[in-house]
This record gives structure tokens, C-alpha cells and sequence, in this order.
């Protein structure tokens, strides 16, 4: 890690947080946003982090200074979505995960958030379509890891497998 880079702290303390490590993810984020306050990756983690602890005000502040900041940022959309959903502003909520989802679709924790947002606003048949993404989306992984088993094991026979995996 750069000694002056404050994404990458940004992105282990993601990491750290997704893992249950609070403290480091806390210092890490702390480090990073004291290199660059207006780093959005930061801000996201700092948002959950604060959203984690009961301060919803702070932590909404803080994440809709990181979508200004990076509208295209899919996890900063996505984290002010789930804000909005657990205060029950669903119709503010599918707003944030339709960004999310419309900047990586294979995001279906966001389409997930999405399809109840649009059931808790009467919108059965658009909750219905996010549904059949998330289908959608799980197959077309499925398919994909086949697809690399099937190519990894085609390799086999001729040893070069071990060279493509580094062994």
C-alpha cells in the first residue's frame, strides 16, 4: 500500500468490515479519510460503519456526500439505498438500488433490496422482473464456473493447467 493512498485502505477496511472486524475496519477508514476526506470509497465504509452503530443521521450525511461525489460509485448507491430502506423510504430507497443495479447488474444484493422496495411500494409486477434478474443473474454465474471447470479440467490432460494456475 502506498504510504499517501487512501483507496486502498478504504478497500481493506471493506474487506475488514465484511469479515466482522469492526475496530481494524474503523482505523483503517479513519487512515484513509485523514489522507483524502473526500475519498467516496472511504465515505461508504464510514456510512455503514456509523450506520452499524445507530448514528443514522452521520451516516446518511456521509453517504450522500459519497454519491455526490461518485454518483457512479455502485457500493456508495447501494448503502444509501439500504439507509433509505431501513427507515422505510422505500420509494428513495429503489432509487439508489435502480443506480446500482444500472452500474454493475450483477449486483443482486442491490436487485434483492430493489424487488422488496418495489413490493413495500405496491409495484408487484416491477418486484417480479427484479426477481427474475436475480435468477437470471445466479444462473449466468453457475454457467460461467462451469465453464471454467470445464476448461480447467480440458487442460488438465496436457498439463498445462498447472502453468495457467501459477503451480
Amino acid at each position: 500500500m502506498a504510504p499517501d493512498d487512501a483507496v486502498p485502505r478504504a478497500l481493506f477496511a471493506r474487506f475488514q468490515l465484511s469479515r466482522g472486524l469492526k475496530p481494524q475496519a474503523t482505523r483503517l477508514v479513519s487512515q484513509a479519510l485523514t489522507l483524502d476526506p473526500e475519498c467516496p470509497e472511504a465515505l461508504v465504509v464510514q456510512g455503514k460503519i456509523m450506520g452499524e452503530r445507530g448514528m443514522y443521521g452521520d451516516a446518511r450525511a456521509v453517504l450522500e456526500k459519497a454519491v455526490a461525489l461518485a454518483p457512479d460509485n455502485a457500493d456508495a448507491q447501494h448503502e444509501l439505498g439500504v439507509w433509505f430502506f431501513r427507515v422505510n423510504l422505500f420509494d428513495r430507497a429503489a432509487h439508489h438500488f435502480e443506480s446500482a443495479v444500472a452500474l454493475n447488474r450483477f449486483r443482486t444484493r442491490s436487485l434483492d433490496y430493489l424487488a422488496i422496495s418495489l413490493e413495500m411500494l405496491g409495484e408487484g409486477e416491477r418486484a417480479e422482473e427484479m426477481v427474475n434478474m436475480i435468477i437470471a443473474s445466479f444462473f449466468s454465474f453457475i454457467i460461467r464456473m462451469t465453464v471454467c471447470v470445464f476448461w480447467i479440467f480440458q487442460l488438465e490432460g496436457t498439463g498445462n493447467w498447472k502453468r495457467s494456475v501459477g503451480w
